[in-house]
This record gives structure tokens, C-alpha cells and sequence, in this order.
């Protein structure tokens, strides 16, 4: 009986090891995927602003 629940104790430590490691990478990812929405962010920034550059550039062509 104590060697039984020792054993089940064992693999419940392993499950809770193996849960830590998932949420662990879970967060990096979040992390980087946040560091991605940030860089597409300032990237649509920069194209809007140099859309608008564009915009009034060929504004001086309109008949």
C-alpha cells in the first residue's frame, strides 16, 4: 500500500514536472508572439506613414 502510493506520487510529480516545462514554453511563446505584434505594429506604422508620403506625391499629377 505505502509502496503504491509512493509510486503514484512519483508520477504525479513527473505530471506536475511535465505541466511546468508546458506552461514554461506556453509563456515564451506568448512572449515572442508579442515581440512579433509589436515589430508587425511598427511595420504598419512606417507603410502608413510612407503611403501618406506617396499619397501627396502623386497628388500634384491629378487632372
Amino acid at each position: 500500500m505505502i509502496a503504491d502510493i509512493s509510486v503514484l506520487l512519483a508520477e504525479q510529480n513527473v505530471a506536475a514536472n511535465d505541466l511546468a516545462k508546458s506552461t514554461e514554453r506556453v509563456v515564451v511563446m506568448l512572449e515572442e508572439n508579442a515581440g512579433a505584434a509589436q515589430s508587425l505594429l511598427e511595420l504598419a506604422n512606417t507603410l502608413e506613414g510612407k503611403a501618406a508620403q506617396v499619397m501627396g506625391a502623386v497628388e500634384v499629377f491629378k487632372v
